[in-house]
């Protein structure tokens, strides 16, 4: 949906749903002054995205017509899954914290609940309509970079989303 201003800028709010995620190497957790290490962990979050986006018409009167985009979304958390691999060796004192940990982990529940409720990020994007009249071509590109850290508040984590999409998209009446 498109929300014209004038013949060059246009506000385009949109709604999608996206999963943002990444993998660590070895984390170590203390207790006290033992301590024991998971050789890896894996994320994903689900995120209901509302990017606000302007987009600026390049005038063009060809068959090809370029414009940009930029501008700022919200993400709301709506779920997602945490996954621990690899053999765990620990002393005996850090057991009882490690399986309560392992069980977390490999189930998937309250982990990802320690996962930040919100993400924000900035989108830049170009992208170019092809064809003419009621029936086109979009080709797009963006690149989005997260402003939040998500990683749970007080684990060692420390990561930011970022990605770079491609769209192909059709229009026709």
């Amino acid at each position: 949906m498109r929300i014209r201003c004038n013949s060059v800028l246009s506000f385009q709010p949109e709604l999608r749903w996206i999963r943002k995620g990444g993998a660590t190497g070895p984390i170590t957790f203390s207790t006290g002054p033992d301590s024991f290490t998971f050789p890896s962990m894996e994320w994903a979050v689900n995120f209901l995205d509302v990017p606000l986006l302007a987009r600026v018409d390049i005038p063009a009167s060809g068959f090809v017509r370029p414009y940009l985009l930029a501008g700022s979304g919200l993400a709301l958390k709506v779920g997602g899954r945490v996954r621990g691999g690899g053999i765990v060796t620990l002393p005996i004192a850090a057991l009882r914290y490690a399986r309560i940990f392992e069980g977390l982990v490999h189930s998937g529940r309250d982990v990802i609940d320690g996962f930040q409720d919100i993400d924000l990020d900035a989108t830049f994007g170009v992208g170019c309509g092809i064809g003419r009249g009621a029936n086109r071509v979009t080709l797009e590109a963006r690149w989005i970079e997260g402003l939040l850290d998500p990683s749970p508040d007080g684990s060692n984590l420390s990561a930011r989303n970022r990605a770079l999409t491609a769209t192909l998209g059709c229009a026709w009446r």
